[in-house]
């Protein structure tokens, strides 16, 4: 996986762990290094160098996931929580982004029974390639119930290519408050040969609420447990469309009794995020055309367990 896809990946965290997070309560720090050489800092509080700026002024910081990874691309993701209400919350984001070096890129929101998210882009110009995304939601159960919940990703290329927008996609909504090219559906060459070989996914991992596409092969896999929770994630590659990855994880998700919390799709890709009622597990899956093999669609699916 590129490091533009790292990034967007971490990106789809924003709309899984924020509420994870949040109901963790913070916690030491870990650094993980991947067999990529990818190190990945998981814990409590702001991330080292993370701009102060961006953490919502009294909100808490529940906790953080921060990476480097071995071609030096950074990138970081924060969960926020606090009691202040959405409105005010993207107000304040709002108004941060419309000043130096700072700028709003796109805005879009979603609602999904009753609860709605909004997702704010933005870009820092004065360091190239720098770019981030505020997802704003309302907790709905735990310590967080009742209040905003705010998932901040910043780094190297979060958010890809979404800086040049064309076209209005429909959010979950159906309203349109942004614009960007929708991922062609059956545009790709299906010419690239698959690996040879296919990693096993991680153990413990929840096939049964999160398969793997059929026929794709797994590339990489992560996972970690802190007291009852577990994360996956894992990537993969096949030769079918993006379109045809997103109808089969639609109906799989829905079938395995997880409801749609948000779904968007841009130039960058796809993205779907699933949770059950409880909001015990929660997956994010990202799809989009491979970078680093032409031909390819890559599947990103991070899983989140209570």
């Amino acid at each position: 996986m590129n490091a533009s896809h790292r990034w967007w990946a971490l990106a789809a965290l924003a709309v899984t762990f924020a509420v994870v997070l949040a109901a963790c309560g913070g916690g030491g720090k870990k650094t993980i290094t991947t067999k990529e050489g990818d190190k990945i800092q998981v814990g409590g509080g702001l991330p080292s160098g993370f701009p102060k700026e961006l953490a919502y002024p009294g909100a808490k910081a529940t906790g953080s996931i921060a990476g480097q990874s071995k071609d030096q691309s950074k990138g970081a993701f924060v969960a926020l929580l606090t009691g202040d209400k959405p409105d005010k919350v993207t107000e304040y984001y709002k108004n941060l982004f419309s000043k130096s070096p700072y700028s709003l890129t796109s805005q879009f929101s979603s609602s999904s029974s009753g609860a709605q998210t909004t997702m704010l882009s933005f870009e820092n110009k004065a360091e190239k390639g720098v770019n981030g995304l505020v997802t704003i939601s309302v907790g709905t159960s735990g310590d967080e119930k009742g209040k905003t919940v705010i998932g901040l990703v910043y780094g190297t290329d979060t958010t890809g290519a979404q800086k040049s927008p064309t076209t209005a996609p429909t959010s979950s909504s159906g309203s349109q408050e942004e614009t960007a090219t929708a991922i062609p559906a059956k545009t790709a060459t299906r010419t690239a040969t698959l690996p040879s070989e296919s990693k096993s996914l991680p153990s413990g991992y929840p096939a049964d609420r999160a398969p793997m596409y059929t026929g794709a092969v797994v590339t990489s896999t992560f996972s970690t447990t802190s007291g009852n929770e577990k994360d996956f994630a894992v990537s993969a590659l096949t030769k079918d469309s993006p379109s045809s990855v997103k109808d089969f994880y639609t109906s799989k998700l829905k079938s395995a009794g997880l409801t749609e919390a948000f779904s968007t799709e841009s130039n960058d890709g796809i993205l779907l995020s699933y949770a059950t009622s409880d909001q015990k597990t929660s997956v994010t899956i990202t799809i989009s055309l491979s970078k680093e093999s032409p031909g390819l669609t890559e599947i990103s699916i991070i899983v989140a367990l209570k």
